[in-house]
């Protein structure tokens, strides 16, 4: 995803087939719905991201088929899809990296630092539906 000046996130959806050939299998594009709430500082376990969940209403949603981009303002953020979610920071004037592999199971969550482009530790927390 090009960081083109617009604080918020993008990213692409990928679904793992469970059909497997010569073990491998090249990801295809997928959908799936992102729930997004702001909290007010980093979410750092299950029972905070719990609490986010249950005590509001989602800042956004967003439809991702294949590909998405949402703006949001700079700030800490939990993202849910399905029953799991995942902390992001949301930079001012970056764009933060975060793809989803849905696989049988919870999704898998792939972040990008804002800044340095690197690849980051994405723990996701268990929030239930």
């Amino acid at each position: 995803m090009t960081d083109d000046g617009r604080t918020g996130i993008a990213g692409v959806v990928a679904i793992e087939s469970d059909v497997i050939t010569n073990g491998c299998v090249e990801c295809g594009f997928g959908a799936a719905t992102l729930a997004i709430w702001k909290a007010d500082s980093p979410v750092a376990d299950a029972q905070a991201a719990k609490a986010v969940v249950a005590g509001s209403q989602p800042t956004r949603t967003v439809a991702a088929g294949s590909s998405y981009r949402q703006q949001l303002d700079p700030g800490h953020y939990l993202v849910r899809t399905s029953s799991e979610a995942v902390a992001v920071e949301v930079i001012d004037g970056h764009l933060t990296t975060l793809h989803v592999l849905v696989v049988f199971g919870p999704p898998q969550f792939i972040l990008f630092d804002p800044r340095t482009k690197a690849r980051q530790a994405a723990t996701s927390f268990e929030v239930g539906l």
